[in-house]
């Protein structure tokens, strides 16, 4: 499971409150995410004990993300 941030460069419109020198309040959502995403996968592998779950919140756009990730071995 992947999760999508915009990229974290110029503005962080996604993230109010928050400019771009701001990267430790950009890392706690990062783990806030990542750990909502391990109950989320958690859930997944109770019912589906065979299949393996890995999550990961990742900075770029959903196309471009998805795209690597389907380029790695697993």
């Amino acid at each position: 499971m992947i999760l999508t941030l915009p990229p974290l460069g110029d503005t962080l419109e996604w993230y109010p409150g928050v400019g771009p020198s701001d990267s430790t309040s950009v890392q706690r959502r990062v783990n806030e995410l990542k750990k909502h995403m391990e109950r989320e996968a958690e859930w997944i592998r109770g019912h589906f004990p065979h299949l393996e779950v890995t999550v990961g919140v990742e900075s770029g756009t959903p196309v471009g993300t998805l795209a690597l990730a389907s380029e790695r071995p697993s």
